[in-house]
């Protein structure tokens, strides 16, 4: 017969990027200037911001960055609300918090809510909300996060102190990477780290997915486990095929409305992999494939897409050139 002790399930091993997510501004990697300027406006005696976005691309670490914000303006486990506006766009979702927010805190100074994926709520959810972010209540803030700022009514940008999260540098990742590596007790090959480092393109977040994966794999295929994952998704391989390619637009555009990654983790993925193919380290031999992949590169590694107008004409720009 088994004891109770025997009986109880093993506990769950958090995912890397779950158990080494900062839970203060001194854990934060990177955006040094960012997070000094932060921690000096949330240290005035008065005259904080009620409002903020926080900008950037997929997996820089905005929602992360926002809790830590939340704990410093006083919020506590019970006051600090997080909403996924890209489930909750609609009009009905701002009336929600607009009463919620009505009543003050219990359990901690402030409340706090955290708006995810904000750009993505509908003109009537954004124009319901302009009020209360202009002159909210004074025991509430309200932080938004976004990969894309420009779907957002000005009126709604205006009221909002803006903060502007950057990828990761390459070095920076790699230090990450190292640190994580050394506090699992785990080897892992210097090289494999950077190829790591590069293929994330300065997410945290990729960085440790990724790092996750390639330690449970052979070692002759981690390689080939960082390729896969960096593009992340069959559809974004799919997309990278059709450009090498130059298949009719017709079939690219169809592989970009399947796609459900955020425009700018697409061109992470493309750039990863196209990298990879020039590098010799996908299949295939030197000759017009990499070649093309060669133009991929030059053509998207400039900036980021916030939208996917972005990476659509840059698709068909591809395809027609």
């Amino acid at each position: 017969m088994k004891t109770k002790a025997e009986e109880k399930p093993p506990e769950e091993i958090p995912a890397l990027d779950k158990k080494y997510r900062p839970r203060e501004f001194s854990e934060m990697v990177g955006n040094e200037e960012l997070l000094a300027s932060i921690q000096s406006m949330l240290s005035r005696p008065t005259g904080i911001p009620s409002s903020f976005i926080l900008c950037g691309p997929s997996g820089c670490g905005k929602t992360t960055l926002a809790r830590i914000m939340a704990k410093a303006l006083g919020g506590s486990e019970s006051t600090v609300k997080e909403y996924n506006i890209s489930n909750m766009t609609g009009v009905d979702t701002a009336r929600k918090i607009i009463d919620h927010a009505s009543f003050r805190p219990f359990g901690g100074k402030k409340k706090i809510y955290i708006l995810n994926e904000c750009h993505r709520a509908s003109k009537n959810y954004q124009d319901a909300m302009l009020e209360i972010l202009e002159e909210p209540p004074s025991y509430v803030h309200f932080i938004l996060c976004t990969t894309d700022p420009q779907k957002l009514l000005k009126t709604i940008l205006t009221r909002c102190s803006k903060l502007v999260v950057k990828s990761l540098r390459s070095g920076e990742t790699l230090e990450l990477l190292k640190r994580v590596s050394n506090e699992e007790g785990i080897e892992v090959d210097p090289e494999i780290l950077m190829k790591i480092a590069k293929a994330s393109d300065g997410s945290p977040r990729q960085a440790l997915v990724t790092l996750d994966a390639v330690i449970d794999c052979d070692p002759k295929d981690q390689e080939g486990c960082i390729l896969r994952l960096s593009a992340e998704t069959t559809t974004t391989l799919q997309l990278c095929q059709a450009l090498l390619e130059k298949r009719a637009w017709v079939d690219v555009a169809k592989i970009i409305l399947d796609l459900e990654n955020e425009p700018e983790q697409t061109r992470a993925g493309i750039l990863s992999y196209m990298d990879k193919l020039l590098l010799g380290i996908a299949k295939g031999k030197p000759g017009a494939k990499h070649l093309r992949a060669w133009e991929i590169i030059a053509a998207i590694e400039g900036g980021q897409f916030y939208n996917r107008a972005q990476l659509t004409a840059k698709c068909f720009e591809l395809i027609n050139s």
